[in-house]
């Protein structure tokens, strides 16, 4: 399994919904997370650029795609962006890929 974080906005109507509906976001989230196959890890709320973070583990990256496209399309996200992390055990055989590429 890959891992992988979404950040993410929320449009303004989303947030106001969000106050007059409490909802579980995260549980939505982990929803179209499972029916790729994967499984969510962390879910936060965050202040700054982004509103918030998930990280999951997805098969591959046509799943975090699938899952980017189906949350998205919910309508209720003014922005998401898909990231597929790298354990730090990785790094080296990387590394070395790029050095024979270079």
């Amino acid at each position: 399994m890959k891992r992988f974080a979404f950040v993410f906005t929320l449009k303004s109507e989303t947030i106001t919904r969000l106050m007059d509906q409490p909802s579980d976001r995260a549980r939505a989230f982990e929803s179209a997370v499972e029916a790729m196959g994967g499984k969510l890890l962390e879910y936060y709320w965050m202040f700054g650029q982004w509103d918030g973070l998930a990280i999951v583990e997805l098969p591959d990256s046509n799943a975090a795609a699938a899952v980017s496209l189906a949350v998205a399309g919910t309508g209720s996200l003014g922005h998401i962006q898909t990231l597929e992390l790298f354990s730090s055990e990785r790094i080296a055989e990387i590394l070395g890929v790029a050095r024979a590429a270079a």
